[in-house]
């Protein structure tokens, strides 16, 4: 059963993988994105043969949970989840409810990959090694530790389609370590100092498309000046 659902998993990974392949080009850049891919399957398989079962069901949360946002986002957003934009989610966290009442329908759609793996991880292995050893739950945060470092290397960059939610854990190691480096915190208040200025009559509006362009006088004779 174990191996069925980690292979269905890698199914369900495909399409997005041969997308990201031809989005790519060229021939050095998907090979790196293969190996990176590699790397992320062998942390997964890891995590899913570790002997013992809380360490296994810890490993196979977290990649669960990373998994569901980064598939949550893509199809709420038709976006990848970048660095930047993972930070404006941790400091819009008090807006967790609006969003997923307006994304409730993209939310239900993320569950199943997630769930796949999570059961895939958390399966107690049929045949375990004699020692029941725990080694192949390093190979998670070796691969965790590669994509971290390449993420800070690149500015947050290179994480695009990876399995197992990989992006979502390395922008939480590195928002952390923004966090205790005092990179990433409370805004600041305004240093410039006020200089008072006359008062202008005229007013520039900075609008977006939900606003007709007929409200403004150069658009129609009775418009706003």
């Amino acid at each position: 059963m174990k191996p069925a659902l980690l292979a269905l998993y890698g199914i369900l990974f495909l399409p997005e993988f041969f997308d990201r392949l031809r989005d790519i080009g060229g021939i050095a850049g998907p090979l790196a994105y293969t190996v990176l891919v590699l790397a992320a399957l062998c942390g997964i398989i890891g995590a899913a043969y570790t002997a013992n079962a809380l360490l296994r069901g810890g490993l196979a949360l977290l990649l669960f949970a990373a998994s569901f946002v980064i598939e949550a986002y893509a199809r709420s957003s038709l976006e990848f989840l970048t660095y930047g934009a993972f930070i404006d989610l941790i400091t819009a966290a008090e807006f967790a409810g609006d969003a997923m009442d307006q994304n409730e329908a993209a939310l239900w759609r993320s569950l199943p990959g997630p769930a796949v793996l999570l059961i895939a991880v958390a399966w107690p292995p049929r045949r375990r090694a004699r020692t029941r050893a725990n080694t192949p739950a390093l190979a998670m945060p070796a691969a965790l530790v590669l994509f971290t470092l390449l993420a800070f290397t690149r500015g947050g960059d290179g994480l695009k389609a990876l399995p197992g939610g990989y992006a979502a854990l390395s922008y939480a190691v590195l928002a952390a370590y923004e966090r205790a480096a005092g990179d990433l915190g409370p805004r600041k208040g305004v240093s410039i100092a006020h200089v008072r200025a006359p008062v202008y009559r005229d007013i520039v509006l900075i609008v977006d498309e939900s606003i007709s362009g007929h409200y403004l006088d150069i658009n129609h004779p009775r418009g706003v000046r």
